[in-house]
């Protein structure tokens, strides 16, 4: 490539073109401002309606909470299949049937206090649990809540929010 023997009309060296040149001579370019949009007004964003799963975990949370301080004295609870004292707050919402039967998961009788060992390792302690619900509510009526355990319940979204409302008005009253 040949060499420019052109001078350099800003600091006046042999050699270079002006366009490279790094005098503080040269005249600067003023930058290219962009134009300032226009901001539109946005319509408010609205809040995504909760899904009926939200309730359901809301209201399992709250029903534990409640049937834990109601069931237990001076903060004690004491398990109902191997009769363990401990704080409400260590103990667990066993339920006689299963969770899984929405006939029966936030029914009171069906749901008592039981301590992890006995609600987890031993998936219920269902033996003794039997005993204790036959000893307290009779054979008749466990028939009867065995019945309406197997029945198939549909619980609306809004009876989630009000059975929510009921139990946590039922907390702040206790």
């Amino acid at each position: 490539m040949a060499q420019d023997n052109k001078t350099c009309p800003h600091c006046k060296t042999v050699g270079h073109s002006g366009f490279y040149c790094k005098s503080p001579l040269k005249p600067r370019k003023p930058l290219k401002r962009a134009a300032i949009k226009k901001t539109v007004a946005k319509a408010p964003v609205k809040k995504k309606a909760k899904k009926r799963s939200y309730y359901v975990k809301k209201l399992d949370s709250v029903f534990s909470q409640y049937i834990r301080q109601s069931k237990s004295v001076d903060g004690i609870g004491t398990c109902v299949t191997c009769g363990t004292p401990k704080p409400w707050k260590e103990m667990q919402n066993g339920h006689f049937y299963s969770r899984g039967r929405y006939g029966t998961r936030w029914d009171e009788t069906n749901c008592h206090i039981q301590d992890a060992a006995c609600n987890v390792f031993l998936k219920g302690n269902y033996i003794n649990y039997t005993r204790y619900m036959i000893d307290k509510y009779g054979r008749e009526y466990v028939d009867e809540l065995e019945i309406k355990s197997k029945l198939s319940t549909k619980i609306t979204t809004v009876e989630l929010q009000e059975m929510i409302n009921h139990y946590q008005n039922l907390l702040t009253e206790a």
